[in-house]
């Protein structure tokens, strides 16, 4: 049974992605794809202009993931302290799980797929924690009169240091700032003083 158009296109998209995390972006070329799934190279073109453009949709999907994985977390039942620092634990453990699709983001020449995640992320981010911090005012946890402005400021100034820093010292840079965030957000979102749980 011939496979749909979605369905081609969404296999083109995983093959790339599975090639991107074995053998890197740069190292991958549009002829890999193809011949992974056996096909002609005029049917990749049919779908996508490049492979920076399969890129982009494999960013948007890793930008999903870490959007999908903060929802479930807001569900749980701990502390809005241990919500807001786990979701930057989320971004660390999503990077290395996925280094592979994480480092191509980063690497695109254009800049645009990188600067795309970001932004997905971070528009998505701040209403959710916001709400968390709202939440959090609520039960007593914080005391925050402006929770979407200091987040937004929290969110693009992290993003905007993140872009500075090199690809591959991204994910030690931030295991390596993340003490120095904790205590931020203790302090910004007027936090009472407490351990983090385990």
């Amino acid at each position: 049974m011939a496979k749909t158009k979605e369905e081609r296109r969404n296999e083109i998209i995983e093959t790339a992605g599975k090639l991107f995390e074995e053998k890197g972006y740069e190292q991958t070329q549009v002829q890999d794809i193809v011949n992974e799934i056996g096909v002609a190279k005029g049917l990749f073109y049919y779908y996508f202009k490049s492979k920076d453009e399969v890129m982009e949709e494999l960013a948007d999907r890793y930008a999903d993931a870490i959007i999908d994985a903060v929802n479930k977390l807001i569900d749980k039942d701990i502390s809005t302290f241990d919500k807001i620092n786990r979701i930057f634990q989320i971004f660390i453990d999503s990077a290395e799980k996925k280094f592979g699709i994480f480092m191509g983001i980063l690497n695109v020449k254009n800049g645009i797929t990188h600067e795309r995640i970001f932004f997905n992320v971070g528009k998505k981010m701040v209403p959710l924690v916001t709400e968390l911090i709202l939440s959090g005012n609520d039960n007593g946890e914080c005391n925050c009169s402006d929770p979407n402005f200091i987040t937004e400021f929290l969110v693009s100034g992290l993003f905007n240091i993140m872009n500075q820093i090199s690809p591959d010292e991204k994910i030690d840079y931030l295991k390596e700032k993340l003490p120095t965030i904790k205590t931020m957000i203790l302090k910004l979102y007027n936090f009472a003083e407490q351990k983090e749980s385990k």
